[in-house]
């Protein structure tokens, strides 16, 4: 295992010179080349990682967290080297396009008559075109929005509308079941003025026909 380790280290220390090398050649022919060397090193270092990941888990628990410790710090410094190798891939990216632009406009073609100079300008009207659909999308988008405003403002008057007319239903019905209450205690009320009519008169009655016998 500690041979893995030095070899790690070593693999680390050449994808570093390389790294070097990369930089002095910057825009040269051999750059992808040197790139691709550096990312078959990396690829190696990986493979490594693996194993030692094995070798690792098999160690006994003394010695497991200081074999963790550097296997980590390994990998800790393969990612590094992985995002620096992509940063230089997009520089060089990043070059060649801003080669490839000049190239194309230095290349467009110029075309001349009697009267002026014109130049093809259809990419220029292409994107005028896509802009002006751009704003006419966005004009309908504000109407439909304002025309759902409206519409909202519209039903929140009529909800308003149908609150009052039943807070005044409510009203009413309140003041119905007011009157009914009264009248029905009113009835109750004449039963017993009734009942004690009748009795009041039965026992006149009574007298009068005990008296006149």
């Amino acid at each position: 295992m500690e041979a893995l380790f030095l070899g790690s280290h070593g693999v680390l220390e050449q994808i570093n010179s390389l790294f070097v090398q990369l930089e002095r050649h910057a825009g040269h022919q051999d750059e992808i080349q040197i790139e691709e060397t550096i990312q078959k090193k990396i690829e190696e270092l990986n493979q490594t990682f693996d194993r030692l990941e094995v070798y690792v888990m098999k160690e006994p628990p003394n010695k497991r967290q200081a074999s963790r410790l550097k296997l980590n710090q390994l990998k800790y410094d393969s990612s590094h080297l992985t995002a620096s190798l992509r940063n230089f891939q997009k520089k060089r990216y990043l070059r060649e396009k801003e080669r490839t632009d000049r190239e194309e406009l230095l290349n467009r073609r110029f075309t001349t008559n009697s009267e002026d100079t014109s130049i093809n300008i259809d990419y220029s009207l292409q994107h005028h075109r896509s802009i002006q659909n751009a704003n006419r999308g966005v004009d309908d988008l504000l109407n439909q929005g304002y025309a759902t405003l409206e519409n909202l403002k519209d039903q929140r008057e009529l909800l308003k509308k149908t609150r009052t007319r039943m807070l005044n239903f409510l009203n009413t019905l309140g003041l119905s079941n007011t009157v009914m209450q009264l009248i029905e205690r009113r009835a109750y009320q004449d039963k017993f003025v009734l009942f004690g009519g009748m009795m009041i008169t039965v026992c006149i009655m009574f007298f009068v026909y005990m008296y006149f016998t």
